[in-house]
């Protein structure tokens, strides 16, 4: 079983103009040009994890959400 996924952190500050997320901002999940994106908006950063049309949406998930606790953790002993 190989998966290949990618992760991409954005920074969305210019983009988001009177965008705010209200407590725990939960992953949303998109199927674009034969690629699913399964994104998570937290605070003027966006999170993305793509894999292909045959992945599962949950895995991909699942590893947004490693992830995002990993640089939490990492970030919070800066």
């Amino acid at each position: 079983l190989t998966s290949k996924a990618s992760i991409t952190v954005v920074d969305t500050a210019p983009y988001s103009a009177g965008y705010a997320c209200p407590g725990f901002c939960a992953a949303e999940i998109v199927m674009l040009d034969n690629y699913v994106m399964v994104y998570k908006y937290v605070g003027d950063l966006m999170f993305y994890v793509t894999g292909s049309q045959e992945e599962n949406e949950l895995i991909l998930f699942t590893v947004l959400q490693a992830f995002y606790e990993s640089v939490s953790i990492l970030l919070r002993c800066v």
